[in-house]
């Protein structure tokens, strides 16, 4: 995790490996509790993943986080 400049915010990045195939109900629980007590933490996340993850990710970050969101495909990890 790295501190965005001139912020005092920070920036995530969540990488979906190519094995990813959701949450199970115990990872589900503690990702969300996670979600919910950093919901001001962060400035800006970065989720990379399989585009079928795209939209679903997409919408559920937006709705837990007040954060600038942008999806990568797994090529543009750098």
């Amino acid at each position: 995790m790295t501190t965005t400049t001139g912020s005092s915010r920070s920036s995530m990045l969540i990488e979906l490996g190519p094995d990813f195939a959701g949450w199970d109900a115990a990872s589900f629980w503690r990702d969300l509790k996670f979600d919910v007590e950093h919901r001001e933490t962060f400035g800006r996340l970065s989720i990379v993943g399989d585009e079928r993850w795209e939209e679903w990710v997409a919408k559920a970050s937006d709705l837990l986080f007040d954060a600038e969101i942008r999806f990568f495909g797994p090529d543009e990890l750098a």
